[in-house]
């Protein structure tokens, strides 16, 4: 048992859902088959939101987000789904967990208002969309908010209150509101915030009239996932960016 970092942007569990992005919607149109970008993004998203909210970013990073477009009319940060999705080499048959992850670690996300979604899929992932500007503010944004990755297995995640991205199946019919555990192998990506008696999972998919599921207490996770955290860009002291604020231990096996 060792000791992993805690994200400087960590968001405390009984807040975490007042962050969240809204209606995220993977298949608009044409089905885009990257549901483990939007998993990805939704946790990215949920903590630069909650740090933007929070004064815990430095000025001139705040300034900068806002400048470069990641800021929608409500505050909240959005990224653009086809940038990664595209990057990622994601297909008609979807990605693996940790593609989409790896390559926007090293190559850095984009506002989603500059690389949207469109109705079909050979048009949303046509790689002439990317332009050269585009990959460079990327970049940029990851010198400035860099994180780092880890697989982590079902006993770690269900020990400690940070989350993760996970596979599942989805979805089965819901009774009473409430999705039942099934056997059936994972076929979607979700952000899996915390372990609640009842999971209740932002998704990419309305069902039911809703975006957010609430999940058995039994319901049937993937046994390993993967656990995204910021880390503090190089040009900052450790007691920028809401280090300070945040810290906590992480229990970890590797």
């Amino acid at each position: 048992m060792g000791v992993s970092p805690t994200s400087i942007y960590f968001v405390p569990k009984e807040v975490r859902g007042a962050y969240l992005s809204r209606n995220e919607n993977q298949n608009i149109g044409e089905e885009k088959m990257w549901c483990v970008t939007a998993a990805f993004h939704n946790w990215a998203e949920n903590e630069l939101t909650s740090a933007y909210n929070n004064s815990l970013l430095s000025k001139d990073d705040e300034a900068w987000l806002e400048g470069a477009g990641y800021i929608n009319e409500d505050g909240q940060i959005e990224l653009s789904d086809s940038f990664v999705a595209i990057g990622s080499g994601t297909t008609r048959e979807g990605n693996s967990l940790k593609a989409p992850i790896d390559w926007a670690r090293k190559n850095g996300m984009i506002p989603k208002k500059l690389l949207p979604q469109l109705h079909g899929f050979d048009e949303t992932y046509d790689l002439s969309r990317v332009t050269d500007e585009m990959r460079d503010l990327a970049k940029e944004f990851a010198r400035r908010f860099p994180f780092a990755y880890e697989q982590v297995q079902e006993l770690q995640f269900s020990l400690n209150d940070d989350g993760c991205i996970v596979a599942v199946y989805a979805w089965p019919h819901p009774i009473n509101g409430v999705y039942p555990r099934v056997e059936n192998d994972p076929n979607h990506g979700v952000y899996r915030m915390v372990k609640f008696i009842n999971h209740a999972v932002p998704d990419t998919y309305e069902t039911a009239g809703t975006f957010m599921k609430n999940l058995a207490s039994n319901y049937n996770f993937m046994d390993a996932g993967y656990r995204c955290y910021f880390v503090p860009a190089e040009k900052k002291t450790k007691s920028e960016g809401g280090l300070k604020a945040w810290i906590k231990n992480f229990l970890c096996w590797t």
